[in-house]
């Protein structure tokens, strides 16, 4: 890893306080501005912090200062106050010869000294919608796990563990609060054994009205992955009918669904995230056809049914039936068995953060395309595998709140 390290002292840089000279010869006409907003022992410190950050990133590159100038390397603050490089000239060019990323610094004080630290970047510079970091709920403050949703994962049967618990680990990745993995006794010592930050509920498909008041009290629901075929349409039209809280169905769950669609009800928050296949059975419609005419078909049945739709696949569709949403995120890399259990993780727990139907499934879609991005610029398509994405859901979001594009 390319890494450059500088501890200097603070004192040293008493002499240069409003000294013009030193300062257009090692800052630029923006960092100056930041200095000059600085009084008293802050502003040695900025002063401090920023020489020391210079010195650790030419190091970094491997040159030091001379062969590249101070003025090369830019370091400013984000929004949020952590420090920001920006490179010109030699700096930049040496640079896009060692890595692929650009370069990011940590600046600390502990009164007496200064120590930076610049290294690779974990993200590569990445360009975001703008109206995606408006979708975002921030996240308050004076608050507890109770505030970001207690959503309930559905599903998962013997052979089918990993995807029923690496979708309840994206909604954690996600943001929720409270994860529960409701799965069947059969598979239940399994899921204890890998539960860790989740929490395992058993429910047999024939006691799931034994569960009423448990799930009365939970914001969102995702149902079918690892689900199998050993169940009955009745199961999911408990969840269904029971509860007026957003409810996920993929995978098997909508293979259920597609044999009782006509008993589908119309007025709940349902989202069903098919692939082309799985839609094939949902309407009725060849394959062929669905792929030739992917926005007329997501349309049209998000409208007839009253949901919102996710049609997965190259350019991944998300619709209500009136607004529709092309993702523009993502790779090849990421057609992969258990990609789309991340998927339904993030938007259940998008869902019950409190997200409205639409914005979950289309906030979830980007998350998850530049999650799968930012997997590919570490590996390569061809060895992504769902944990890949899954391990970059938070540096996607990251990605999207500091985005200043």
């Amino acid at each position: 890893m390319t890494i450059g390290i500088d501890i200097s002292k603070i004192s040293r840089f008493e002499k240069f306080l409003d000294n013009e000279k030193f300062y257009n010869r090692v800052f630029t006409k923006n960092e100056i501005e930041l200095i000059n907003k600085r009084r008293g022992n802050r502003k040695l410190e900025t002063i401090a912090g920023r020489f020391s950050a210079k010195e650790a990133v030419s190091k970094a590159l491997g040159t030091g200062i001379g062969k590249i100038g101070f003025k090369d390397i830019e370091i400013l603050n984000k929004e949020n106050g952590k420090p920001e490089v920006f490179l010109c000239n030699k700096a930049k060019d040496i640079c896009s010869k060692i890595i692929d990323n650009n370069l990011e610094v940590s600046i600390s004080h502990d009164g007496e000294y200064v120590v930076s630290v610049a290294k690779e970047a974990n993200t590569r510079s990445m360009e975001i919608d703008l109206e995606l970091r408006d979708l975002l709920k921030k996240r308050v403050e004076d608050s507890h796990k109770g505030d970001y949703g207690k959503i309930a994962l559905i599903g998962g049967s013997k052979g089918m563990c990993g995807s029923i618990h690496i979708s309840s680990m994206a909604a954690l990745r996600t943001g929720s609060g409270l994860v529960y993995t409701v799965v069947p006794n059969s598979i239940s010592d399994i899921m204890q054994i890998k539960a860790l930050e989740n929490i395992v509920i058993t429910v047999n498909k024939e006691e799931v009205q034994n569960k009423k008041d448990f799930f009365n009290k939970l914001t969102a629901f995702g149902i079918g992955p690892g689900m199998g075929k050993n169940y009955e349409y009745d199961f999911i039209r408990f969840f269904l009918e029971e509860f007026n809280k957003p409810i996920v169905i993929d995978a098997d769950g909508l293979n259920i669904i597609s044999k009782n669609i006509d008993k589908l009800p119309k007025d709940k928050s349902i989202i069903f995230t098919p692939h082309e296949m799985e839609m094939s059975r949902l309407s009725g419609l060849p394959v062929d056809f669905i792929h030739k005419n992917r926005e007329e078909v997501a349309l049209k049945f998000a409208k007839e049914y009253n949901i919102v739709l996710v049609l997965k696949g190259h350019r991944t569709i998300v619709t209500n039936g009136e607004e529709i949403y092309i993702n523009k995120y993502g790779n090849a890399g990421m057609a992969t068995a258990g990609s789309g259990d991340v998927l339904t993780g993030i938007i259940t727990s998008l869902a019950g953060q409190g997200y409205d139907t639409y914005s979950a499934a289309k906030t979830g879609v980007i998350i998850h395309g530049i999650a799968g991005d930012l997997a590919k610029d570490k590996l390569g398509e061809d060895g992504i595998i769902a944990r890949d994405i899954l391990e970059n859901i938070p540096y996607s979001i990251k990605l999207i709140r500091e985005n200043k594009n």
